[in-house]
């Protein structure tokens, strides 16, 4: 099964990784907010997107690498 791509801003699922459905989901989603922010606040806001996104992947590839472990543990 392949992941669907998630939007950064509110989490939520984009249909497919076609760039169709990307640009529909911001333009509908988070356009407007975004038309108005200026550049530079923009490219921080999706930088500190990123970021929080990162985190939270090492954070579950840690807890998976945990959990792996102690089903090795477990099942010595």
């Amino acid at each position: 099964m392949v992941p669907l791509p998630a939007c950064l801003e509110c989490n939520t699922t984009v249909k497919s990784m076609k760039q169709w459905d990307a640009k529909s989901h911001y333009e509908i989603k988070h356009g407007q907010t975004y038309n108005q922010m200026n550049p530079g606040f923009r490219r921080e806001r999706v930088a500190s997107l990123i970021t929080s996104l990162q985190r939270q992947q090492l954070m579950i590839r840690g807890v998976t690498d945990d959990n792996k472990k102690v089903l090795l543990v477990d099942s010595m």
